[in-house]
């Protein structure tokens, strides 16, 4: 994958609602000897007592027909996960069965169209589906098929990061339903990576540019029966015909998925019933909801697994080798009133560049306010009155950027820094992302957040020079715990290495912390519970409306 490619894939993530991803092997995969993966047994993550309603409760009733609307404020694009700026990603996850996903309370992975998987050894990961794993056409879904849905996603040059380090020449199928796939390094993370299973024979013979994408072949439970642009769609049940019963029937016979382009009428909404679930509730609206409640209506505030933090830009200026620089920033801000200005009532202090949700977090500690010694450490480095640090980049205007960079501003103006930040819109943004040289300094949190809190799903570019310039830390003994972190199957040498990379941030002063990131989902207390939402939501926009339709969520 090209540098330019990589970097366009990493930047689409900030304005994408996260679709889950879609990859895989372009040519057929050659056959090799079977051989039995060292795997663990696929775990349904139905552990978890099932939600109550206030809709009845009771599964598969003859004469019931459950529908539900929900309402978004991510475009209703191709169902390409990855592609383009607009995707659902709670309508992929319908049309779409999802290779790997994680329980939300024992952050374990578990897969519907998978039997096993596991590491065969540090290189070689092995995949046995499932073999009564159905597309809505009525293809059988095979090893080849699994391959293709992740080499595709690297060769569209879709928006999620590729951090395997896939060597496609030697992911092969192994037998029908049996896949290897190899990778340069070990990747732990390859269960809590999220992808989507393609139809390869239909996908090839579409190509990714056919309005065919607007109503797909898949192997989930709904199928696309209307999309009006910039509106709506109606996705309808394939009932008997959704090849995995081991939770029962089908139960929600019918999604609407409706298009809100301002979030507060997404609100409004949610009101006065006219959606039963919204995706994404802004933060002005929550602080409204907190002190007034709701009629009919209920609301959740729930941890994305990332951080919005500041970092600097060491690929377009050399400045910020000079510590004394980055301690200034770190001690010259208030950052705690940046966060809150920035999150408002989404804002939670953070005390590492890792999510509470992360099994490794630790308390690394926070930058005590004091300006006088900020500017003592500026003139140290040489700057001063007549000769300010000038340090400039840009972003795209959206709501929670522009507050963070403006208060920002007023504090690197107290402490005589001449720093300036162009907003502009997506497009103009990104052509000045690309250039050498046009940013150098930002703030940054890892859009999709990560489902198990991991450190590595925080910070998943910092270790990449091919990404985005302002989120890359140089430094070789940063690099050294980052791999050990990152590449290595041993879970106590993992877990050491998180803990130690949040306290080099903190010691180095390389990535501040600003505000654990959040975001707010709503339903109709009548048609859900709490439960369910906590159960069958992953990100902002993003509903397991595959799960949620199935009887096993309705008991």
């Amino acid at each position: 994958m090209t540098k330019m490619k990589k970097i366009l894939c990493i930047l689409l993530a900030l304005v994408m609602a996260f679709m889950l991803f879609a990859c895989s092997n372009g040519g057929t995969p050659s056959a090799a000897p079977s051989g039995g993966p060292g795997s663990s047994p696929a775990e349904t993550g139905a552990g978890s007592s099932p939600a109550e309603t206030g809709s009845g409760g009771q599964a598969g009733g003859a004469d019931d027909y459950v529908s539900i609307t929900i309402g978004c404020d991510s475009y209703l694009g191709v169902f390409l996960a990855g592609l383009t700026p607009g995707e659902t990603w709670s309508g992929c996850d319908a049309v779409f069965d999802t290779i790997f996903r994680v329980n939300p309370y024992t952050l374990e992975p578990f897969s519907y169209v998978l039997k096993e998987w596991g590491w065969e050894d540090n290189n070689t990961f092995v995949m046995t589906m499932r073999d009564d794993v159905y597309f809505s056409n009525g293809d059988n879904a095979t090893a080849d098929d699994l391959i293709f849905s992740y080499w595709n996603h690297v060769e569209r040059g879709s928006n999620y990061p590729n951090d395997f380090k896939f060597i496609w020449d030697e992911c092969i199928v192994r037998d029908k339903y049996t896949a290897q796939f190899k990778v340069e390094s070990p990747f732990p993370a390859f269960e809590t990576r999220q992808f989507y299973l393609l139809n390869k024979e239909w996908s090839v013979k579409q190509g990714w540019d056919s309005q065919e994408w607007y109503k797909p072949v898949g192997s989930g439970p709904y199928y696309v029966d209307e999309w009006v642009n910039d509106s709506h769609m109606v996705l309808k049940s394939r009932g008997d015909d959704y090849w995995y019963k081991d939770e029962g029937p089908i139960y929600v016979d019918e999604y609407t998925i409706r298009f809100y382009p301002d979030t507060s009428v997404l609100y409004m909404a949610l009101e006065i019933g006219e959606v039963d679930l919204a995706t994404n509730i802004l933060a002005s609206d929550y602080g409204r909801f907190m002190a007034s409640g709701g009629d009919g209506f209920d609301l959740l505030l729930k941890p994305s697994g990332g951080v919005l933090f500041f970092c600097f830009s060491f690929l377009d200026t050399d400045v910020w080798y000079d510590v004394r620089l980055r301690e200034a920033i770190a001690i010259g801000v208030k950052w705690d009133e940046v966060g809150q200005i920035a999150m408002e009532d989404f804002y939670k202090q953070p005390f590492s560049i890792a999510s509470t949700k992360s099994n490794d977090y630790i308390k690394t500690g926070t930058y005590e306010y004091n300006p006088a010694r900020a500017k003592e450490l500026l003139a140290e480095a040489g700057y001063g009155p007549n000769n300010p640090l000038k340090i400039s980049t840009v972003t795209f205007d959206r709501p929670l950027y522009r507050n963070a960079f403006e208060s920002f501003l007023f504090y690197a103006d107290q402490l005589g820094i001449d720093a300036n930040v162009d907003f502009l819109d997506f497009n103009a943004a990104l052509s000045t992302w690309i250039t050498v040289g046009g940013t150098d300094y930002g703030f940054w949190y890892y859009v999709y957040g990560s489902p198990t809190g991991e450190v590595q799903g925080t910070i998943k570019e910092a270790a990449d020079s091919g990404g985005v310039s302002w989120d890359y830390v140089p430094y070789p003994e940063f690099l050294e715990i980052y791999q050990r972190m990152a590449y290595n199957l041993d879970p106590a040498v993992r877990s050491q290495a998180s803990k130690e990379i949040q306290q080099y941030l903190y010691d180095n002063y390389l990535y501040i912390p600003v505000s654990e990131m959040a975001y707010v989902i709503g339903w109709r207390t009548d048609k859900l519970s709490k439960e369910q939402i906590e159960r069958f939501t992953y990100a902002a926009n993003s509903m397991q409306t595959s799960r949620l339709g199935l009887a096993s969520a309705w008991k």
